[in-house]
């Protein structure tokens, strides 16, 4: 890679691996994931090693499925992350960090003549930030061939990555 005018370049590598199997009956559908993602960063600087920036996460999850009938459907899942970054770069070292969070989820969705209703909750459970719920109610109706109205109402919750609050150029100390 090329360095800039300070002779200061990154020399980084990322590999990501995913895999799912899924399975599915006449009104049920199952997924299982897992993610495996690792990067890694060097800082180069005069031809020298100047820090390091390592992070990976694995991911493990579930997503079903189920019709009970043409009208009403179910959706319900869950999650589990752990995530660890460190930071060996000459402004800035630290320890490894990780975290761990977990999540589950479901939502019912109903569709009646010309409108569509759905109810939705989340319940995230965050190492560093904590148990948060959230959830979501929309109502749909199409008022004519082309046009529709929705109206939604929902919370939400996202904790920060360990990137986005360690990195030396972004994060807190």
């Amino acid at each position: 890679l090329a360095a800039d005018a300070l002779g200061k370049r990154d020399a980084f590598s990322r590999q990501a691996l995913r895999g799912v199997v899924h399975y599915e009956t006449d009104n049920a559908a199952h997924r299982f994931g897992v993610t495996n993602f690792v990067s890694e960063n060097d800082d180069i600087e005069a031809n020298q090693l100047a820090g390091q920036r390592e992070a990976s996460r694995q991911k493990f999850d579930y997503f079903g499925t189920l019709s009970l009938s043409d009208n009403v459907r179910l959706v319900a899942g869950a999650e589990s992350v752990s995530a660890e970054y460190e930071n060996t770069d000459a402004v800035y070292t630290f320890e490894k960090r990780e975290v761990d969070s977990d999540a589950v989820f479901a939502l019912a969705a109903f569709a009646l003549d010309d409108s569509h209703i759905t109810v939705a909750a989340r319940h995230d459970d965050h190492e560093l930030f904590g148990s948060h719920a959230s959830y979501r109610a929309t109502l749909a109706h199409r008022l004519a061939d082309m046009v529709s109205a929705r109206l939604a109402y929902g919370t939400g919750f996202k904790a920060p990555s360990l990137f986005e609050l360690y990195a030396s150029s972004t994060g807190n100390p």
